[in-house]
């Protein structure tokens, strides 16, 4: 499957220094134009000395008929790195909980599609990058990436209550 982004609005003025982006991503197989879901993104935040730092993050998934089949919220008050997040897609009966406790644990609580309740708690380190705090470590590191330097980083899995290394790299 590949995943292509079209920038439709970014950078609106909300107020001084806040900022809202809106873009969609469109998901393809790789060998057909058809669209198999649509991601629709609206992230709030604030500018500040040329820095975009989020606040709140939401998208809807659509099929390729317009029909809504899940969401996602995400708040970065702990941490760009390590957002809040409530994913919950009602076809399947799912939802997921990561709360980020001062920046210190998160924990995870997973209605899986069977109907069972999972809970985890993973201690935060520095090198901790949750779900859309990807898109926050990168462009953080952004300069040294495209100077050659590897930057090693755990990734959350949270149906898995646990990360694993990986290392962003040019």
């Amino acid at each position: 499957m590949r995943t292509s982004a079209l920038l439709l609005a970014f950078a609106l003025p909300l107020s001084a220094g806040a900022a809202e982006m809106r873009f969609t991503g469109q998901a393809t197989p790789l060998n057909g134009d058809n669209l198999l879901y649509e991601e629709r993104h609206v992230v709030t935040g604030k500018c500040t000395n040329g820095l975009f730092r989020p606040a709140s993050h939401n998208v809807t998934y659509v099929r390729s008929n317009g029909e809504p089949f899940a969401e996602k919220t995400l708040s970065y008050e702990q941490s760009p790195l390590r957002p809040a997040m409530t994913f919950r897609q009602p076809g399947f009966n799912e939802v997921m909980e990561i709360r980020n406790r001062d920046d210190a644990t998160l924990e995870i609580e997973w209605q899986t599609p069977e109907g069972d309740t999972e809970n985890s708690t993973v201690e935060v380190t520095r090198k901790l990058v949750a779900d859309a705090g990807f898109d926050n470590l990168v462009r953080n590191h952004w300069p040294e990436v495209t100077s050659g330097d590897r930057i090693e980083f755990d990734f959350l899995a949270p149906t898995r209550g646990k990360a694993y290394g990986f290392v962003l790299e040019p």
